[in-house]
């Protein structure tokens, strides 16, 4: 492909950056069903590859910018998906790992949390997006876009035939390949630590509560589940185990 050729073409309204930024990701995009075709994966639907296209034009902008907006919305899933939002809270000792699912309307419809020793924040970051895998394969979910604050992990993880750059993630990567092979169609996507909030609440209060399983949303206090506010611990709220 001529990128200059490419990029002396592009329309005068449009900042060279930008451009750039939506003709690799088109790229990467059609790249990435390129490789689901040639492994037998299901041909993906165009408008969820449109809506994918989208999500990744809107992270790298961000990213680029280097100057992420003070309020940030939730964004849904494509039509008929589920959206899972992972993430970790480490201590010293061990890891625990939180994967919260919603629906496209917002609602959640189910919290996954577990522990692993590992205290490597890059493995524990993978570790939970492999919790949230999981648990989509066990629930027959087929349509799901996972959402993660770690880049480095979203990188590894979003093109399965590449070889990983960093040996922790072998495993990890492997065992959400295995995942993903059950699915009819899935992505993951970088998102913004300032609006994953709910699933870092999560961990944070299973760290101090020690449980482990699924839990009911509802066993939850509400000022937990907001994806754009950190949890504080400290005041006196009342403390459920309502585990399912």
């Amino acid at each position: 492909m001529d990128w200059f050729k490419l990029a002396v073409n592009r329309p005068p309204n449009v900042l060279f950056d930008e451009f750039m930024i939506h003709t690799l990701c088109i790229v990467e995009e059609i790249w990435k069903e390129r490789n689901r075709r040639f492994i037998g994966e299901k041909e993906a639907d165009i408008l969820r590859i449109t809506d994918l296209i989208s999500l990744k034009i809107k992270d790298h902008l961000v990213v680029s910018s280097k100057n992420l907006p003070e309020v940030l919305s939730w964004t849904p899933p494509p039509s008929s998906s589920i959206c899972c939002n992972s993430d970790v809270a480490i201590s010293t000792s061990e890891s625990v790992l939180a994967a919260v699912f919603h629906n496209e309307w917002g609602n959640v419809v189910a919290i996954k949390i577990a522990t692993t020793p590992a205290t490597n924040p890059m493995l524990a970051e993978a570790l939970a997006v492999c919790l949230a895998t999981d648990l989509a394969v066990s629930l027959g979910m087929t349509n799901i876009l996972f959402q993660s604050d770690n880049l480095s992990v979203v990188k590894e993880f979003e093109v399965l035939t590449s070889p990983v750059a960093n040996f922790r993630l072998q495993s990890a990567k492997g065992r959400f390949m295995h995942s993903c092979s059950k699915f009819i169609d899935w992505g993951i996507i970088h998102i913004s630590r300032k609006c994953n909030f709910m699933a870092h609440n999560v961990a944070k209060w299973v760290a101090r509560n020690k449980v482990e399983g699924r839990i009911c949303p509802d066993a939850l206090d509400a000022s937990m589940l907001d994806d754009l506010v950190e949890w504080d611990p400290h005041p006196v709220t009342p403390l459920h185990t309502n585990l399912f």
